[in-house]
């Protein structure tokens, strides 16, 4: 099941070789499927501001909107509000990726599943990288396709500039600060990143995240880093992709 292979790679266990930070992978068949936001979310929640009823019900079945829980725990959580639920798994479960939520999240809103989406993606791909020979498929596009956006791209297009300050969103590092320089890197506590993922990784203490969501320019607008680069994407005519930054 991809959710405990998720668990295994949080707990250090990729692609099984290499160090691992845990004593064991997670046992096979053991545990249940848990909705965050529950299927029977209308219940005990509330939409937030700009959010609609079809895409919290697409949102459901994603993996960002799942962990394991034991079958009582399942029960227990079942349907309840996110401070109820989040009470529950903190005092309870054990998943390294499930403490990573309840320790980090006040609320659990639809742009947090797609975040977490985002984040589980990029570590699938490097647990199952494509093959070096793989030469897939390339479709013709009227417009030109940006493979991968760099800080530097934004530098020099004049939507940030050197020496900027960006800030941590997440409400456990809401706050903490990163230093723009003019090549492009990240600053954090005097240590340069090549990417803001791997920023954000520090910051965070976890193994995966997605630095364009992580990082805010503006802590009362809270406008991300991925904002930016849409704008960057929509100014130059070309396709935005979803491909994960490369991780130091």
């Amino acid at each position: 099941m991809l959710i405990e292979a998720l668990e295994d790679s949080r707990r250090g266990f990729l692609n099984t070789r290499g160090s691992t930070l845990s004593e064991s992978p997670i046992k096979r068949g053991a545990l249940s499927i848990e909705h965050l936001r529950p299927q029977e979310w209308r219940s005990h929640w509330v939409l937030e501001t700009g959010e609609r009823e079809d895409e919290a019900d697409t949102l459901l079945h994603t993996l960002g909107n799942l962990t394991l829980v034991t079958k009582a725990l399942n029960s227990k959580a079942s349907n309840s509000g996110w401070f109820d639920k989040k009470e529950i798994l903190n005092s309870h479960s054990t998943l390294l990726m499930t403490r990573d939520i309840v320790e980090n999240f006040d609320k659990w809103t639809l742009q947090d599943i797609h975040s977490r989406n985002e984040s589980i993606a990029a570590t699938l791909v490097e647990m199952w990288p494509v093959p070096r020979d793989n030469k897939g498929l390339l479709e013709s596009s009227g417009r030109a396709v940006l493979s991968k956006v760099s800080v530097s791209d934004l530098i020099q297009a004049g939507f940030l500039k050197a020496g900027q300050i960006i800030y941590a969103r997440i409400a456990a590092q809401k706050g903490r600060e990163g230093v723009l320089s003019e090549s492009g890197s990240i600053y954090v506590d005097g240590i340069p990143y090549s990417t803001l993922s791997a920023a954000a990784k520090y910051v965070s203490g976890t193994t995966s995240e997605d630095g364009w969501w992580f990082w805010v320019t503006d802590i009362e607008q809270m406008t991300s880093m991925k904002e930016l680069r849409t704008q960057f994407l929509e100014l130059t005519d070309q396709d935005e992709t979803e491909e994960p930054e490369e991780e130091e």
